[in-house]
């Protein structure tokens, strides 16, 4: 089941609920799909993997997918308990009992970002950084990077977004914003790229995606 509430959050008009046992595909065909989900689901997901995967059940396996349902601001449900998407992926919770994901739709001034390396056009990204940005009157009133490759785990938010937060999104504050990432990160390295390498291209990814944003971005 794939439906459009007219009850939004997050500063949406409305929102999309889709339920975590449905698959990928259900909600890449969905017009109402968010234009950065669907180009995600699309490079990212290969059609087999997409009839295949659980909406749930990919949050864990498909890092990018999890990362722009991140900077889309998404919510879940366990049961009765409906938190945001964020919580449920810090405190590690169980996909196993996710019931319904929601993503608002139609967030005034929201734009989006995103940047990636790989070593082939086919592969899963080393790094990759999804930015959501909230702009109205040209200040910046919300903001979300998600950055998978450079985490302990495979996808978090990372805290340096919040200095973007009353600020122009100019040159200087994505700049102030790239540093802080680059202290931020926690990264483990393998043969796809050191912890160093990581770590630098943290910093790429991130200034690549908010320039997107700071150039018009992507809308929903």
């Amino acid at each position: 089941m794939i439906e459009v509430l007219s009850q939004g959050f997050d500063g949406g008009k409305r929102c999309l609920r889709f339920e975590a046992g449905g698959l990928l595909q259900t909600v890449y065909e969905h017009p109402d799909c968010p234009l950065p989900l669907r180009n995600i689901l699309e490079g990212a997901v290969a059609w087999q993997k997409r009839n295949e995967y659980k909406s749930g059940t990919a949050l864990r396996t498909i890092p990018q997918y999890a990362a722009v349902l991140l900077a889309l601001g998404t919510q879940v449900t366990t049961g009765e308990n409906r938190e945001a998407l964020s919580d449920f992926i810090e405190r590690s919770g169980p996909v196993g009992k996710l019931t319904d994901i929601f993503v608002p739709l139609d967030v005034t001034g929201r734009i989006y970002g995103e940047s990636h390396v790989r070593r082939t056009p086919t592969d899963t990204p080393i790094v990759s950084a999804m930015a959501g940005v909230d702009i109205v009157d040209g200040i910046v009133k919300q903001a979300r990077l998600a950055l998978t490759g450079v985490w302990e785990d495979n996808v978090h938010l990372a805290k340096a977004a919040n200095l973007l937060v009353g600020k122009p999104l100019d040159t200087q504050t994505i700049a102030d914003v790239a540093a802080a990432i680059q202290e931020e990160v926690n990264p483990k390295g393998n043969y796809l790229g050191s912890v160093e390498y990581r770590r630098a291209m943290a910093v790429i990814t991130i200034k690549r995606a908010l320039e997107i944003c700071s150039k018009g971005g992507m809308l929903s």
